[in-house]
């Protein structure tokens, strides 16, 4: 059985994860009244489709074209690919993904989703997933591509809790008062010292990891912040 969480290995410490011990446990169930309209398995796909700025045919050999010519200086190879898709499978745990996207994709950023989201279609095929696996894995995919993103703008320790509660917040303020997601969240990436080109980063990692529960006003505001 695989076991994994969003933001460390099974059985890490990180406050506010997805998942507590094992791949199976699905999202927390949102409170009745913030229930999204479609799953919460449909919108994490759905987010990564929105996020992506190239794609590929889930083989190795195309995603590791599609992300060394998408993200200059990134040089994978489709053994690279491979050995990933392999280790996951035969170590049970999501530390070789998480791995292969934090020291092998260094310079890859939230837009490479889409085509990371093919390496978990690869992991499924070697080593049948069942739909909480599945999404687990691709929320590991969002929070290192977005934590890749955050650590090339500062070279300062990132207050990731921290920045997860206030983004949270952003999204509570938004629902309850009408305000724009996207301006909370460049504000708080300013603050932060990360960038205003940030934001989508900032907001990535926390709605997959802290209150998902928000993963459809989220998408709503991707396109103004991917713009910024």
């Amino acid at each position: 059985m695989l076991c994994v969480t969003a933001a460390a290995g099974c059985g890490g410490g990180g406050a506010k994860t997805i998942s507590t011990a094992t791949l199976s446990a699905p999202l927390p169930s949102p409170p009745e009244e913030r229930r999204p309209a479609e799953p919460a398995s449909d919108l994490l796909h759905e987010l990564m489709a929105d996020l992506q700025v190239t794609t590929a045919e889930p083989n190795p050999g195309a995603i590791a074209q599609a992300l060394t010519k998408a993200f200059p200086g990134t040089q994978v190879s489709a053994g690279d690919v491979d050995g990933a898709v392999r280790k996951t499978c035969s170590k049970g745990t999501a530390a070789p993904l998480r791995s292969f996207i934090r020291d092998g994709l260094p310079r890859a950023e939230v837009g490479a989703a889409g085509v990371l989201d093919q390496v978990v279609t690869l992991i499924d095929a070697r080593c049948p997933l069942i739909p909480g696996q599945y999404l687990q894995l691709q929320s590991v995919v969002l929070v290192e591509l977005a934590r890749n993103g955050m650590r090339s703008a500062t070279s300062a320790a990132i207050r990731e809790s921290q920045l997860n509660d206030e983004a949270c917040g952003v999204f509570r303020t938004a629902a309850a008062y009408g305000t724009k997601i996207a301006d909370g969240l460049t504000a708080l990436a300013a603050r932060h010292q990360l960038g205003e080109r940030r934001a989508l980063d900032v907001g990535v990692k926390a709605v997959v990891q802290a209150c998902p529960f928000f993963l459809a006003d989220f998408r709503g505001a991707v396109g103004e912040l991917r713009r910024a």
